[in-house]
C-alpha cells in the first residue's frame, strides 16, 4: 500500500487537480500500463465511446502523449503541443532545433514527453551532433516556456534518445541511441552516473524502488538506482555490474515492474512471457504463447488490478493472474484478438484494457474478461492509421497518437 501511495503523491504532485494523469510513457516509472487513478472512464462507460475531438499535428506520427492538469502533451517529428483536454486547442507550441541546419535536424529525433513538477521533458538526440541541441529539454507545461536543459545532455558528454521514466525522487532514467544508460539524480549531481551497456538494442528502463531494469537484446539487466560497482573503462565511460541478469530465448520487450516492486514481467520475440524475481532474477513462473513461431511479444506487458496482459505481434490478446498459477507454466485466464498486428504496450484503467494496432485497429476489453476462455471486444474504432501513440486514458477520456500526425480523444457522451 506504501509503494501505490507514493505513486499517487507523485502523481497529484505534478498535476494539480487533474484526476487520473498520465506522466510518462508506461503510466510511471515501473511502466506498468496502467493508470491506478482513473475513474471517469470505466467499463460501464466504454461501449459508448466517442471521437470528441481530433487534432491534426502535421505529417509525422505523434508519439505517446502525456497527460497533466495542464493538458494534453504531444510530440510529432520535432514539435511539441499542448492541447487542452476538454476541446484539443492548442494551450502552446514549440519547434524544435530551429538553430541546428535543416538536413542534420531531419535526422534528428525527439522523444515522447514525461512530466516532472510542472515541467514537460523532451528527450533530443541530434544526428552526428553531441553538442547544442542533443540532451533533454524541459518546458513550463502551462505556457511552453523554455526551461533550458536537465539531466545528462547538460554537461555535453552522453544523450539520450528513447524516452525518460522520470521516478518519485526526481531522478531521470534514460537510455540513448549508442547503448548508454543514464541515471540522473537532479537534487543532487554526485548522485548521478552512466554506463555503456554494449552494441545492440537497448530498451528503455523501467524503475521501481531501487531497482532499475532494462533489457539489452535477449538480456534482462538489474541494478540499482544508486550507482553500482562501475570501472571507468574510458575517460567518463564506465561499466558496471548488474545485481542480476537474465537471458531469454528471444529478444526481450521493455520489462515492466508490479505495484510493489517484487515482480518482473517481461516479453520475448520468441512467444514467451516471464515473471521474475525482482530480487535475483529467479523465474517465478511462464508462458509459452507463440504458437505455430510465428506469435512473439514485441510489446511490454501491461501489469495492474491483480493480472497481468500480454499481447503478441500477431493481435492475441492474454490476460495471466499476476500472482502465476502455483505451477512453473501458465495458461491464461482469457484470450482474444484485435485480427491485426500490435507492436505497442497495451493501457490498463478503470476495468479496461486497451489495444492499439498497426492496422489502426483500435480495441476495448473487459480486464476481468467475459467469463469464457475466448474474449470479444466491448467497443473498437478503426482509425485508418498505424497507431503510433498511446493508448492513453486519463481524465475520462481516451488518447492515442497516429501515423497520419493525428492526435484523437474519445469519451463516453454525457
Amino acid at each position: 500500500m506504501r509503494r501505490r501511495w507514493w505513486r499517487a503523491v507523485s502523481c497529484l504532485a505534478v498535476v494539480l487537480p487533474a484526476a487520473g494523469c498520465w506522466l510518462q510513457p508506461g503510466w510511471g516509472p515501473v511502466r506498468s500500463g496502467h493508470n491506478p487513478l482513473e475513474r471517469g472512464l470505466t467499463a460501464a462507460e466504454v461501449a459508448g465511446l466517442a471521437e470528441t475531438w481530433t487534432v491534426d499535428l502535421g505529417a509525422e506520427p505523434v508519439l505517446d502523449p502525456a497527460v497533466s492538469g495542464r493538458g494534453v502533451h504531444a510530440v510529432a517529428g520535432l514539435e511539441v503541443t499542448t492541447r487542452f483536454l476538454a476541446n484539443g486547442a492548442e494551450r502552446w507550441s514549440t519547434e524544435l532545433l530551429t538553430d541546428v541546419e535543416p538536413s542534420i535536424a531531419e535526422l534528428s529525433s525527439v522523444g515522447p514527453p514525461s512530466l516532472r513538477q510542472g515541467q514537460v521533458l523532451l528527450p533530443v538526440a541530434v544526428y552526428r551532433d553531441f553538442g547544442p541541441g542533443s540532451g533533454i529539454h524541459a518546458f513550463d507545461a502551462r505556457t511552453g516556456a523554455d526551461g533550458g536543459r536537465v539531466g545528462p545532455r547538460s554537461t555535453g558528454s552522453v544523450t539520450v534518445a528513447g524516452d525518460v521514466a522520470v521516478t518519485p525522487e526526481q531522478a531521470l532514467i534514460g537510455t540513448d541511441a549508442i547503448a548508454f544508460v543514464h541515471v540522473t539524480h537532479l537534487a543532487d549531481a554526485s548522485r548521478s552516473w552512466n554506463m555503456f551497456v554494449g552494441d545492440g538494442h537497448t530498451t528503455t528502463a523501467a524503475v521501481g524502488g531501487d531497482r532499475l531494469l532494462f533489457a539489452h537484446g535477449g538480456r534482462v539487466l538489474a541494478f540499482t538506482v544508486e550507482r553500482p560497482d562501475c570501472t571507468e573503462v574510458i575517460p567518463g565511460v564506465f561499466t558496471c555490474r548488474p545485481l542480476w541478469e537474465r537471458t531469454l530465448p528471444a529478444n526481450a520487450t521493455t520489462p515492466v515492474l508490479s505495484v510493489d516492486g517484487a515482480t518482473v514481467f517481461v516479453g520475448d520475440a520468441a512467444g514467451n512471457l516471464w515473471a521474475l524475481d525482482a530480487t535475483d532474477g529467479a523465474v517465478r513462473w511462464r508462458a509459452e504463447l507463440g504458437g505455430s513461431g510465428t506469435r512473439g511479444l514485441g510489446a511490454a506487458p501491461t501489469v495492474g488490478d491483480g493480472r497481468v496482459y500480454a499481447v503478441a505481434t500477431d493481435g492475441s490478446v492474454f490476460a495471466f493472474a499476476a500472482d502465476g498459477c502455483g505451477a512453473p507454466t501458465c495458461n491464461p485466464l482469457w484470450s482474444a484478438s484485435t485480427g491485426g498486428p500490435v507492436s505497442r504496450q497495451a493501457a490498463l484503467a478503470g476495468g479496461v484494457l486497451y489495444v492499439g494496432g498497426e492496422d489502426g485497429a483500435l480495441d476495448a476489453f473487459l480486464a476481468a474478461g467475459c467469463r469464457r476462455p475466448t474474449c470479444t471486444a466491448v467497443w473498437d474504432e478503426s482509425l485508418g492509421s498505424e497507431v503510433t501513440g498511446g493508448p492513453v486514458v486519463a481524465g475520462g477520456r481516451l488518447l492515442v497518437g497516429t501515423a497520419d500526425g493525428r492526435l484523437i480523444a474519445f469519451r463516453p457522451p454525457r
